[in-house]
């Protein structure tokens, strides 16, 4: 990791994976985000992470900073993680191909029509590759083509997993669920397994719906349950808590914010991970543990 620690007496300053948890630790953050360093000042950070090149302009005044550009902090912070095709690769190995998978077919499937369009479409031009195969684009196209037990295609299963189908106007599916109340979002700045803006754009499409949505972006963690301090089921727990103004037995507080307690709720002493133990009234809570831009 990277740490900016204040010394004594000295003035602090200055933010898709697979469906299976991947094997070993999390991908390592950019080489320059991964030391263990302590460092005097937040100057003095800045200075080290612009070791190879200036991306960081920093204001010890105000304690501000700037990046030169976005294409610098892609190249500083935002390594890839996945190779092409990334979530519905050439091979068929993501959890995402399983997660699509029909039973009684082939259990794994392809499911992204437009990496199916790009690989019809481009044939001659990648065709020129060592590592291409002429049966790319019939493999993605026998495979959208697939409909389940139920008669549902490769494409109906994807908007059904997709939440931006029911949030944004550009689907058809806008409007056409019941959206729960309450997010939390938490993302780490280094994780390379997503576009950068993926879980931006869920933040938007859930403010624009009227939502909810408690969104914090993680310096120096990647795609992992990403928090800025303490442990990452208490402060759901936590989170939990205060939307319901119930007591919470891993701070020792109560909330009383929320209007959205029932009656049958109105003296609760702790909260507990037991689902038996903390009443969710009519809203569905979602955490979402990403990782950031």
């Amino acid at each position: 990791m990277c740490n900016y620690t204040p010394s004594s007496g000295s003035s602090g300053g200055g933010p898709g994976g697979s469906g299976d948890a991947p094997s070993g630790d999390p991908p390592d953050a950019p080489s320059r985000l991964r030391n263990l360093d302590t460092y005097e000042t937040a100057a003095d950070y800045i200075s080290s992470l612009n070791s190879d090149e200036e991306w960081i302009t920093y204001d010890s005044t105000t304690g501000n900073y700037t990046i030169s550009s976005v294409e610098a902090f892609v190249t500083h912070c935002k390594s890839a993680s996945k190779d092409v095709g990334a979530f519905d690769d050439l091979s068929k190995s993501q959890a995402e191909n399983k997660l699509f998978g029909i039973s009684y077919s082939t259990y794994t499937k392809h499911f992204d029509s437009i990496m199916a369009n790009l690989l019809t479409n481009k044939a001659s031009t990648y065709s020129s590759y060592n590592d291409w195969s002429s049966s790319y684009p019939t493999d993605y196209t026998n495979d959208l083509s697939v409909t389940d037990k139920l008669g549902k295609t490769i494409s109906y299963r994807v908007n059904m997993y997709n939440p931006m189908y029911y949030l944004n106007s550009y689907y058809e599916g806008y409007k056409s669920s019941d959206v729960a109340d309450y997010f939390r979002i938490n993302t780490g700045i280094t994780q390379g397994d997503t576009s950068s803006v993926v879980e931006m754009n869920l933040f938007l499409a859930l403010t624009n719906y009227g939502k909810s949505v408690a969104f914090t972006t993680v310096w120096n963690q990647g795609h992992t349950e990403a928090e800025r301090s303490g442990d990452a089921d208490d402060n759901f727990i936590s989170w939990i808590a205060e939307i319901e103004g119930v007591s919470d037995s891993t701070t020792g507080t109560t909330s009383t914010t929320s209007d959205t307690t029932s009656d049958e709720d109105d003296d609760p002493q702790t909260i507990s991970t037991n689902s038996n133990s903390l009443k969710l009234n009519s809203f569905i809570i979602i955490s979402l543990i990403l990782c950031l831009i």
